[in-house]
C-alpha cells in the first residue's frame, strides 16, 4: 500500500479556501443636495429633485466591476451641513426611493428605502436601514451602466405655515458594500 503524506493536504485544503474566495469591500457614497424652496403644506408631497449616482466612476466598483457578486446599501444617512439665515423650517419628514435608469420618471418602478424625519439643526440626522429590494436594484445598475437616481420626496414640515422656506444643505451618504470574487480558479 502507498504511503499519503498528511503535509500535502494542509496546503490543499488552504488553496481550495482562496480558490472559492468572495471578498467584501465597503465604501461611502456621499451626495450634497441643497434644499431652498417654499415648502408650503398645501404643496405637500414634494419631490425634491433627483440625485444622480454613477457608480461607474467609484474606484472601487471599477477595480472589481467583472468580478462584482452582489451590492448593498447597507444604509444611508441624511445630515444638514448648512442652515442659512432665510431658513424658517424646523423639521421635515419624507421618504426615499432609488430609481433604476430605465424606470420611468412617475416613480411607478421606484424602489422604497424609507421614510425619515429629520430636524433641521445644525445637527440634524436621519438614518435608514437598506432592503433586499434595493440590493437588486443596485447589482442589476452595476452590472450595466452604474447608474440611477435617489429621489427624495418631503411629506410634511414644521412649522407648519405659509411661509416655510427651506435653505439649507443636505448630505445624504450611501454606506454601500460590494462582493467581488478573486477569480483564482
Amino acid at each position: 500500500m502507498p504511503r499519503t503524506s498528511k503535509r500535502f493536504l494542509v496546503p490543499l485544503v488552504l488553496l481550495a479556501g482562496v480558490a472559492a474566495c468572495v471578498i467584501n469591500l465597503n465604501f461611502d457614497v456621499p451626495q450634497t443636495v441643497p434644499v431652498n424652496t417654499p415648502l408650503p403644506p398645501q404643496a405637500l408631497p414634494q419631490a425634491l429633485p433627483p440625485i444622480a449616482i454613477d457608480l461607474s466612476q467609484q474606484s472601487e466598483v471599477q477595480q472589481h466591476k467583472s468580478s462584482i457578486d452582489s451590492f448593498a446599501l447597507d444604509s444611508l444617512d441624511l445630515a444638514v451641513l448648512q442652515l442659512n439665515p432665510a431658513n424658517n423650517v424646523t423639521s421635515i419628514s419624507g421618504s426615499i426611493a432609488f430609481r433604476a435608469e430605465t424606470a420611468p420618471a412617475d416613480g411607478s418602478q421606484d424602489v422604497a428605502l424609507g421614510n425619515f424625519t429629520l430636524p433641521v439643526t445644525a445637527t440634524g440626522t436621519a438614518h435608514l436601514q437598506g432592503n433586499h429590494a434595493l440590493d437588486a436594484l443596485l447589482l442589476n445598475a452595476v452590472k450595466g451602466t452604474g447608474k440611477f437616481s435617489v429621489i427624495l420626496k418631503v411629506t410634511g414640515v414644521t412649522p407648519q405655515s405659509t411661509s416655510n422656506k427651506a435653505d439649507f444643505a443636505l448630505k445624504a451618504t450611501m454606506h454601500m458594500a460590494l462582493g467581488y470574487n478573486t477569480g483564482i480558479f
